[in-house]
């Protein structure tokens, strides 16, 4: 009879525990996940590279012609046009010939230029204004030959500088010979103006361009000058003093 009572009283009690464990086992379990510390959020994604530039616009191609050749936006044809003497009548040398023929095949070849400048330019022989209207008629001449052989007068432009754009010193009858040149500028290129390049610039001698001496320098304030002799009269039985130059 006891032992029929007890074994129910066993039972339960073992439940009990069995219970008891399981209740401390789930706390302990929900107790760490608490206590463990939440992972930090993933790192935000790099910015994306900046654009790459865009490419540079393809510069203007001009056709070479002949023994032309473009040097900053100037029309370099070996030699040089011959005229007659003091006047602007274009001389009909081969050499001539050949750089106006190249110059309008250049134009021919080229609708691009839209307009060219003809330079002209002197020594310093004669006077200013004379040299000035002489390359001017000698630039004019040049756009009257291009107009009569097929180039548009709207795309050539003529103008004379005289002797103020000399590339060497008028010292020599060889370095005149250069400063008595034709110059062909680029100054207007699909659609856009062009500056014309500069002229070299001569380093001396003389004529338009030359540098100017150098200045004179003063000499020092205060210097030491030579004393003159006292010529007053001195009175009778005095005697003259010795002056001593420096």
């Amino acid at each position: 009879m006891i032992r029929k009572v007890i074994s129910p009283l066993l039972a339960v009690a073992t439940l009990s525990l069995a219970f008891s464990f399981n209740g401390c086992s789930c706390r302990a379990q929900i107790g760490e996940q608490q206590a463990k510390a939440p992972e930090p959020p993933p790192p935000p994604p790099p910015p994306p590279p900046p654009p790459a530039p865009a490419p540079e616009a393809p510069k203007p191609k001009l056709l070479a012609v002949g023994k032309a050749k473009i040097q900053e936006n100037k029309v370099e044809i070996p030699g040089q046009l011959e005229f007659d003497v003091d006047k602007a009548t274009i001389r009909q040398t081969p050499q001539s010939k050949e750089i106006l023929g190249t110059l309008k095949e250049f134009m021919e070849k080229n609708p691009n230029v839209e307009k060219i400048q003809i330079q002209g330019h002197t020594d310093n022989s004669g006077t200013p204004d004379r040299n000035k209207t002489l390359s001017q008629q000698r630039a004019e001449a040049v756009s009257k030959w291009l107009g009569e052989n097929g180039v548009k007068g709207d795309r050539v432009v003529a103008q004379g500088f005289g002797q103020d754009k000399p590339v060497a010193p008028n010292d020599t009858p060889e370095n005149k010979q250069k400063n008595r040149r034709t110059e062909f500028h680029i100054i207007k290129m699909d659609g856009k103006d062009v500056a014309p390049a500069a002229p070299a610039q001569p380093t001396g001698g003389g004529g338009a361009g030359a540098s100017a001496p150098p200045p004179v320098t003063p000499p020092p304030t205060g210097s030491p000058t030579e004393k003159k002799p006292d010529l007053a009269p001195k009175p009778a039985g005095a005697t003259p003093k010795m002056i001593k130059k420096p």
